[in-house]
C-alpha cells in the first residue's frame, strides 16, 4: 500500500488489515473513506491542505487519510483490549478449599495433594461447582449447583484462624458428577453419578459449608456478587440461611441486626465471627 507525500512517495508494511468502508463506493468520489473530507481540502487531523496530508490507498481501492486510518486503527486496538479485559473477566474463578463439609459428610485437602477440595464459579452458565479429586479413585467427583438454586449465600472469616468460610444454602438437592475414565492431554469428560458419594447427605441437607485460606476466597467472591446482582441482593440478608452451626448462624443474625452503615469489617462480640464485607457497593450491571 503506497502512502503518498508532496514530491515523493513511501511504502507502509500493514500487518493487519480490517475493512473500514462497508458502504458501496464511488471510484469518482475523491473523499477519505472514513472522514469523507474531499483530498483537495483540510485535513480535520493534520490541517495540512490534501496534497501535504499524507494518504494511504487500500487493497479495497479505497483511499484514506493517514492519520484517519491510524486513529480509526488505535480505536480498534482499544476496543479489542476492552473486549480482551471482559472476556478475562467472565472467566471462572477456580479457588482451591481446605475443606467442603455438607451435613455429616466432609470432604478435605491434604497437604500430600492425594486429595484436593476446588470450588468453581462459571459465570456464563450461572453454576457454582465443588470439584474434588481423589488420586486414590484416580477419577474427579463434582456437585453442580446452579445460580437460581441458591437461597442463601454468605462468607465471612473467623478471628484468630488464617481462613475465610463460604455458607451457601441450597432449594433442592443438586446434581452429582463423576469423570469417565480420564485420558491424558484430553478434556475432562462427565457422566451422572448414580452413586451418592456423600452417603445421602447432599439430598437431606440444604447448607454447604467450605473453608478458605485466608486471601484465597475474596476476590472470586466480590466478583461474584458484582456479576449476579440477585446473589448479591441475598447475601446482603444472612438470615435467609438457615440454622446450620450454632455459632455462624448466631453471628449471621447480629450481623445482620448491626448498623448497616457501618464500614469494613463487622465485629459480632462473644462469637468472634467477622463478616466479609466484599461488595457492599453493586455497580449497575
Amino acid at each position: 500500500m503506497p502512502v503518498l507525500f508532496s514530491g515523493g512517495a513511501m511504502k507502509v508494511k500493514i500487518l493487519q488489515w480490517h475493512a473500514v468502508a462497508s458502504w458501496t463506493w464511488d471510484a469518482q468520489d475523491e473523499t477519505c473513506g472514513i472522514c469523507r473530507m474531499a483530498f483537495d481540502g483540510c485535513c480535520p487531523d493534520c490541517k495540512f491542505p490534501g496534497d501535504d496530508c499524507p494518504l494511504i490507498w487500500g487493497a479495497c481501492n479505497h483511499s484514506f487519510h493517514l492519520h484517519c486510518i491510524l486513529k480509526w486503527n488505535n480505536i480498534q486496538v482499544n476496543e479489542h483490549n476492552n473486549t480482551r479485559d471482559e472476556k478475562e473477566d467472565i472467566k471462572p474463578s477456580r479457588i482451591p478449599a481446605l475443606k467442603l463439609k455438607i451435613g455429616s459428610w466432609e470432604k478435605k485437602s491434604t497437604s500430600d495433594g492425594e486429595t484436593r477440595v476446588e470450588a468453581k464459579f462459571y459465570y456464563l452458565k450461572k453454576q457454582i461447582v465443588w470439584e474434588i479429586l481423589d488420586t486414590a479413585l484416580n477419577k474427579k467427583r463434582k456437585i453442580e449447583i446452579k445460580f437460581d438454586d441458591i437461597s442463601g449465600i454468605k462468607a465471612f472469616s473467623q478471628k484468630g484462624e488464617a481462613s475465610s468460610t463460604l455458607i451457601v444454602q441450597v432449594k433442592q438437592a443438586p446434581l452429582l458428577w463423576i469423570e469417565k475414565e480420564p485420558e491424558p492431554m484430553k478434556h475432562t469428560i462427565w457422566m451422572q453419578e448414580t452413586d451418592d458419594f456423600t452417603h445421602g447427605q447432599v439430598a437431606t441437607n440444604m447448607i454447604h459449608e467450605l473453608e478458605f485460606e485466608e486471601g484465597q476466597l475474596e476476590k472470586h467472591y466480590d466478583k461474584l456478587m458484582r456479576f449476579d446482582s440477585r446473589l448479591h441482593s441475598i447475601s446482603q440478608n444472612p438470615t435467609n440461611i438457615s440454622i446450620h452451626s450454632e455459632r455462624t448462624q448466631l453471628a449471621a443474625v447480629e450481623e445482620f441486626l448491626m448498623n448497616d452503615q457501618q464500614q469494613g469489617d463487622i465485629d459480632v462480640g462473644d462469637e468472634d465471627a467477622t463478616f466479609l464485607s466484599f461488595a457492599n457497593e453493586l455497580p449497575d450491571l
